[in-house]
């Protein structure tokens, strides 16, 4: 049965529909697409990506907060300190959320007592660094309350148990333990092997620089989860900072301590040395003036270099490896011992001494008249015409090659930096000074070093090895400091080997004449103020001519017990004029201390750092500059004590507990 026309949908309603099923079939065909996209890219990322992608997430959600460990200790051969570390209190911040939130600097600038731009260049000083950057150290009890007050307020901000650098000795050992600061370029590029990173201190001289490597702990740190904001939820884990090696010293820092305030008390600059001639170790090493090193161990403004750069003592010079004199007459034993073995004088010489000798047109005077004098009363009554005479027969040679056998005109080899050669007149060192510009060398010069002046230079240390030769019979060692090294955990992870440069050629019933010569010296000579009652002592004096205008400088040099040495000392002072007035109280003060074991009050080093659980010391920018008693400023003055002399510091276990429980509370401060 077939629609009447009336009732059948007109053409045009059918042409009509087809277009909008076209429309519908591509709008679904979109939609299965997609969908099919969407199901891919969930794969791509949920399955192909996802543990990569679960990763980023966790490490946005996480932080590394490093610990920083501490250096380790430096102790005196019984074990007393010469220099550890406090655990103290430092301001760290986020060099990243600092540059994108400015007003973070500013904030914290009135809480700290800084300017925007000093806490800017200390994030510019430091760049490179890992995660947080040290804008302030040492931080007192009213700052971190202020901090603490201000958390909400202070993001990207983060308090950190932070160890300083102590020295309990206080100004007593300056030079041999050398000073800390900030780590640059180039120390970062040869020291990151052992783990130093930018923004450490590293030690710039000394034995704090010498065992860099050694006195480095291992870093710990915590892994922390974080909010969107910033701030710590929780610590997921932390691994506990290990201290450095602990060096043990050959010093003795009663010895130490006794050469450094006999030099103070002399008032003129100088060096003292002592070492064991049985086998090279360095039991005391004293420069004066000196100079407070613990403001060094945090940062320091550049106006705490000015004082000591500046000024005309030059206290930052280490005299007593440093420097260069003329030994005088304490080069007149090793003279005469040279004079025996070449021939050139004969166990009978005697010299008759009329208050001088004339060497060709020149009268060369001694410094008294002695009459007639034999080899052992030449140097106990230190006789310059016996030498004049003597060195006529010998040559400049045979006197430059007896300073070189007894390790003149060459570095010791002693493990700090900053040693100075000395010089010796040799054929090679003539060639070069004289012979190069056609001058002519003159008795008067040869008689000139054999009493230890004219061309003959030498520094305290190499004096001291010399005499330590001398005492020994002949054996000359090398000087060394360190002993051992101990880890964390108690292994020894260096030990020091006595090491022998050579053995002195000459024989040793003669070196044994030498040293009973210089045994009268002190029994009926120019060094009796070094007698001892139970000790027996053997000395030589010295007086070191200086230019014009200038007074001379003294020296003293011994060693003891008579019998069987344990100890050989150089003193010298500059400007004292006479050895036995100025060089002899400071080596009469150090062989007191090292035979009657006299313990000195040591004092607290100025500038102790300061955390809010009470430890003793000063704030940042409290930490006054040590200057040299003999400086400008303060000429005259008295060495100031104070009460954290006598204070009973906390212990050490005490300490570490609360700085343990105090760095496991977060104390970063939460964005607002």
């Amino acid at each position: 049965m077939s629609l009447s026309p009336s009732l059948r949908k007109p053409s045009r309603y059918r042409r009509a529909s087809r277009p909008v099923e076209g429309r519908v079939f591509v709008f679904g065909l979109i939609i299965v697409v997609a969908f099919v996209g969407l199901v891919a890219r969930l794969w791509f990322l949920q399955i192909y990506m996802g543990e990569e992608l679960r990763q980023k997430s966790i490490d946005a959600l996480t932080k590394s907060i490093p610990t920083r460990a501490p250096r380790g200790d430096i102790v005196d051969r019984t074990g007393k300190p010469l220099a550890d570390s406090r655990q103290s209190l430092s301001l760290e911040v986020d060099p990243a959320y600092a540059k994108t939130n400015p007003d973070l600097l500013i904030r914290l600038a009135p809480l700290l007592g800084l300017t925007v731009a000093q806490l800017q260049a200390t994030l510019d000083e430091e760049k490179g660094q890992p995660y947080a950057v040290r804008v302030a150290e040492k931080l007192t009890s009213d700052q971190v309350a202020r901090l603490e007050e201000n958390r909400l307020y202070l993001s990207g901000a983060i308090i950190q148990p932070n160890p300083i650098r102590n020295y309990p000795v206080g100004t007593v050992a300056t030079h041999l333990l050398g000073y800390l600061s900030l780590i640059n370029d180039e120390e970062l590029a040869q020291l990151k092997p052992y783990g130093y990173r930018p923004g450490d201190y590293v030690g710039k001289s000394g034995i704090e620089k010498r065992y860099n490597n050694l006195l480095r702990g291992t870093d710990g740190g915590r892994l922390v989860e974080v909010e969107p904001s910033g701030a710590i939820r929780r610590v997921l884990s932390e691994t506990e900072a290990r201290p450095g090696a602990t060096l043990h010293l050959a010093l003795d820092r009663r010895v130490q301590w006794a050469a450094q305030k006999a030099l103070e008390a002399e008032g003129k600059a100088g060096a003292a040395v002592a070492i064991d001639p049985r086998n090279g170790e360095v039991l005391a090493l004293a420069s004066y003036p000196t100079y407070n090193i613990q403001p060094f161990a945090t940062r320091r403004p550049v106006a705490l270099w000015d004082p000591l750069r500046l000024n005309p003592n030059h206290p930052l010079g280490n005299r007593a490896i440093g420097y260069e004199y003329p030994p005088a007459s304490t080069f007149k034993p090793f003279v005469a011992a040279a004079g025996l073995q070449s021939g050139a004088l004969s166990p009978n010489t005697t010299v008759f001494c009329a208050g001088g000798l004339r060497i060709g047109k020149q009268w060369k005077a001694c410094h008294k008249y002695h009459g007639w004098v034999n080899l052992e009363q030449a140097i106990s009554l230190s006789c310059d015409t016996f030498f004049y005479t003597a060195a006529q027969a010998m040559g400049i040679d045979a006197i430059a090659q007896a300073a070189e056998e007894f390790g003149m005109g060459r570095s010791t080899g002693i493990d700090m930096g900053g040693e100075a050669d000395g010089k010796v007149p040799t054929k090679a060192w003539r060639a070069r000074v004289y012979d190069a510009r056609n001058l002519k060398w003159y008795p008067g010069q040869t008689a000139n070093v054999s009493i230890g002046q004219g061309e003959l230079h030498a520094t305290p240390l190499q004096v001291a090895n010399a005499v330590a030769a001398l005492a020994n019979g002949g054996r000359l060692w090398q000087p060394h400091l360190l002993m051992t090294a101990t880890a964390w955990n108690g292994q020894v992870t260096y030990r020091a080997a006595p090491k022998l440069i050579e053995r002195v050629p000459i024989n040793p019933a003669i070196l044994a004449r030498i040293r009973g010569a210089m045994r009268l010296a002190v029994t009926k000579g120019t060094a009796k103020m070094l007698a001892m009652p139970n000790v027996a002592v053997a000395a030589k004096t010295g007086t070191a001519q200086t230019r014009a205008n200038r007074a001379n400088h003294g020296w003293m040099t011994c060693f003891a017990p008579y019998e069987a040495p344990t100890i050989a000392i150089a003193v010298i002072v500059e400007g004292g004029i006479h050895g036995a007035d100025s060089g002899g109280p400071v080596a009469k003060a150090m062989l007191q201390a090292y035979f009657n074991h006299t313990t000195p009050p040591y004092p607290a080093a100025p500038g102790a750092p300061v955390v809010p659980d009470g430890m003793t010391g000063a704030g940042p920018g409290a930490v006054p500059v040590t200057t040299p008693l003999n400086s400008p400023a303060t000429a005259g003055a008295a060495p100031t004590t104070g009460a954290s002399a006598t204070a009973k510091p906390a212990s050490k276990r005490s300490v570490s507990r609360r700085h343990r429980r105090y760095s496991r509370r977060s104390r970063r401060v939460p964005r607002r």
